[in-house]
């Protein structure tokens, strides 16, 4: 009996799964999925096949707790120790960091920073990268878009993915550089326009409102 292909299309994995190929895109832009550029046509993305029989599992299946535990967290009960994330006394903490007193000080960067285990070297310089679309494929990108952002962000993701050869790179430091790049462009992409430096925004304000650094 022949082996079934190890990759799949972005229609052939969007019909197998029942969804659009835009929340296919979406699926793989959180993570769910992985994807990576077509040998004989770099700009479109194979997935594989793995990932989408793996949520195609049955839903009772993924519910529970027991069998969940070995693939991933359990949606509403914390069934996997972690190295990042404490709930402790009704504080949550991030590596040891409490949640909201960073939300009071810290920078998106700096979360991130702590979140990606970044080296001492590396913080302050993971954000200083160039975005890796151009100005005009950007303001192409949001003229085809028509003001919808999430279709605007599901388009940026795989188009970035196919020119930033860098992002195959798996070791931990160029992963790092990677998300950096990832938050970076999907920022642009929905900003009005780009700066040198990833502005510093979603800061916590006690009056409700939210600050931004532009």
């Amino acid at each position: 009996m022949p082996r079934p292909e190890r990759y799949l299309t972005a229609k052939q994995a969007a019909d197998a799964l029942g969804v659009t190929v835009a929340t296919l895109y979406a699926y793989a832009s959180r993570g769910q999925l992985q994807s990576e550029p077509m040998p004989e046509r770099p700009r479109e993305r194979r997935y594989y096949r793995e990932d989408i029989e793996r949520l195609r599992e049955p839903k009772e299946t993924r519910r529970d707790p027991a069998k969940a535990a070995v693939r991933g967290l359990h949606w509403g009960s914390p069934v996997l120790e972690s190295g990042i994330t404490l709930i402790h006394n009704g504080r949550l903490y991030y590596r040891g960091q409490d949640v909201l007193k960073m939300a009071e000080q810290a920078s998106l960067e700096q979360v991130a920073e702590l979140l990606w285990a970044a080296e001492a070297a590396e913080r302050g310089r993971l954000f200083e990268q160039p975005c890796v679309l151009s100005r005009g494929q950007l303001g192409r990108l949001r003229t085809g878009a028509k003001d919808d952002p999430l279709t605007l962000l599901q388009a940026a993701l795989p188009l970035a993915g196919a020119v930033d050869l860098a992002s195959h790179d798996l070791r931990p430091a160029a992963v790092r550089l990677t998300g950096a790049r990832i938050v970076r462009l999907l920022t642009l992409t929905i900003a009005a326009r780009a700066t040198r430096r990833f502005p510093s925004i979603w800061r916590y304000n006690p009056h409700g409102r939210r600050r931004s650094r532009w």
